[in-house]
Formats: C-alpha cells, structure tokens, sequence
C-alpha cells in the first residue's frame, strides 16, 4: 500500500508532456493496453494499468499498491474530484446507533402477526419457478452468531436462471404482500439484483447458477427482529421474469465461514 504522505500529485502525469511518456509507452496486448507508470520514485518496478482499448471507462484496474488511490487516467483528462464525507460508504445505509423511521409497508407488523406469519409460512424445499410473484419462503437462522466472531451474516439465495433473458429480482423481509412495483423505501427492502444481457453474452450462460447473497443482520436489527430464529422472504419480480427462473435453494450464511 502507499505511504500516508504521499499524494496524487506525486504519480499523476502532467498534461500534456507526461501523457505523451504514458502513450509512447503503452504495450499492446491483443485487445489491451497496458500503460507503464513512470514515477520512480512512487513505484519500483513499475507498475502497469490495465483497460479495453475500444471503451475508456472509470473502472480502470488498478494493481493493489494504487488500491485507494485517485484514478490516474481521469487525471489526465483533467477531471478533477471534491474529497467530501459520504455517510452510506463510512457507514453503511443505516448508522450503528441510529433509530431511523422507514415506512413499514406490511400493514400486518404487529409482534402476534409477525408470529402468526413466521408460523404459517414454510421453508423453500422444493425448487420454485418463478413469475413476477410474490415468493414466500421462511429461512432458519442463529439469532446468537455475532458479527465480530462470525462476520456478516448474510442471506443466500440460489437460482437457474437464463442470462440471455432481462429480468430483476427483490427481496423483502417480513412482507408477503410484495409485489413487483413495490417500493424499495419500504422498511422491508433487503436488496435486489437484475440482468441485462447484451448481444456479447455467451451462449453457455443460457442455462447458468445464480447466487445472490444479501446482508441481513443489520437490517433485522433496525426491524427489531434480530432476535428471531426465522427470517420470512418475499421475492417479488419484474414482468419480464415469465420464465426460465427457478429458485432451488436459500439459506442464511456467514462470512467468516
């Protein structure tokens, strides 16, 4: 890693002169290139930045020693960045201590309610074709696992899906009425992920895995329910998911594991 001291400007080219150095010495390697970091006194030996050759993008990859580092290459296109704080990525979406007021979109929330639902809602045993839904499962978890010895607890959700189709899938916690057009404001959001192929996808993901893991424990706490032995999940589906998407299994893992 680099040394607190030192700064951007001490391995940022200058333009225009530097960004000469850094063309006359780029390596061709079939569709890449690779530029050669020629601050001797930052990085020995050097250090080279890879990217595609027919699309800049910010999401330049970087060797480990620039991990944290400002992106070089924005650099020297003159682009030019605020430090600011950013509570969500300090963080997290919710503050340790924080008593936030989400919106609970389960009208049903009330402690007996939620007992009654935990008690009539069965595990995911059988694969599932899903549709627009909503899905209901229930997932057993270890209300006792803490985050230091065991990490981050999170919920694992396994599919067949079909990568050439668009779809987009989210999930809820304790509100089975989720539908498609759901609000992710929702007290109950857990997270939600989507495909979107493009004319590039490989044939071979046509009939693929999916493995979606969702961070569950701090959210559970927010609800108030971290003590519980059962978490209930809603999956709820854009009109796209007609087809070619089966859940075959969920559970609740652990990071450290």
């Amino acid at each position: 890693m680099m040394s607190n001291d030192m700064t951007s400007s001490q391995f940022a080219p200058t333009f225009p002169q530097d960004f000469k150095k850094f063309k006359n010495n780029s390596l061709s390697h079939g569709k890449y290139f690779a530029f050669r970091i020629l601050e001797k006194r930052t990085f020995s030996p050097c250090q080279h930045v890879v990217f595609p050759r027919d699309v800049f993008t910010a999401s330049v990859i970087f060797p480990s020693r620039l991990c944290g580092t400002p992106n070089i290459f924005l650099l020297c296109f003159r682009y030019t960045y605020q430090d600011v704080v950013n509570p969500w990525v300090a963080n997290g979406a919710v503050r340790e201590n924080s008593k936030p007021k989400w919106k609970r979109c389960n009208p049903k929330s009330s402690p007996a309610e939620i007992a009654i639902l935990i008690e009539n809602t069965k595990p995911l045993q059988d694969p599932v074709n899903f549709t627009t839904g909503p899905l209901t499962f229930k997932v057993q978890r270890n209300p006792n696992c803490s985050t230091s010895e065991y990490g981050e607890e999170m919920l694992e959700v396994r599919a067949k899906v079909d990568y050439m189709e668009l779809f987009s899938i989210t999930a809820y916690a304790f509100h089975p009425a989720a539908w498609m057009g759901e609000s992710l404001g929702c007290g109950e959001f857990l997270g939600t992920t989507a495909n979107f192929p493009h004319v590039g996808t490989s044939p071979k993901l046509q009939e693929a895995g999916l493995v979606w893991r969702m961070g569950i424990r701090r959210q559970l706490e927010v609800m108030g329910r971290a003590e519980f032995e059962y978490i209930v999940v809603t999956l709820a589906g854009s009109e796209a998911n007609q087809h070619n998407i089966t859940f075959t299994d969920a559970s609740v893992i652990y990071s450290k594991n």
